[in-house]
């Protein structure tokens, strides 16, 4: 079973904030974008981090692709109840992503 922990990556390069919104739960942020329409608002990045109380947040970051507007948004708090709903919608943006980069995503590489 996948935990918090497991998606907290400490990512080899940072992600810079822009046009920041901030939800105090990981529910208020779904309840807005779980049916959100993924080519208007494409999640393109997502990070966890593990704060120092042992408490975990998240930002994520998505693109406006017919405006091309970046912006992110702040999670404040993000619980391990959270995680199926976490995968589900990153799951979806993943999806879209690859058929964006197809042929590319699709190809065997080195």
């Amino acid at each position: 079973m996948t935990t918090l922990k497991d998606l907290a990556v400490k990512h080899d390069y940072y992600c810079e904030p822009r046009s920041v919104g901030y939800y105090d739960t990981w529910k208020d942020f779904y309840l807005v974008f779980k049916d959100m329409d993924i080519d208007l608002d494409l999640i393109f990045r997502w990070d966890i981090q593990e704060d120092d109380d042992g408490s975990f947040s998240m930002d994520v970051f998505m693109m406006q692709q017919r405006k091309g507007h970046y912006m992110s948004k702040v999670i404040r708090n993000v619980d391990e109840e959270d995680v199926p709903a976490i995968l589900d919608l990153m799951g979806r943006h993943w999806a879209r992503l690859q058929s964006i980069w197809t042929p590319i995503s699709t190809m065997n590489h080195p």
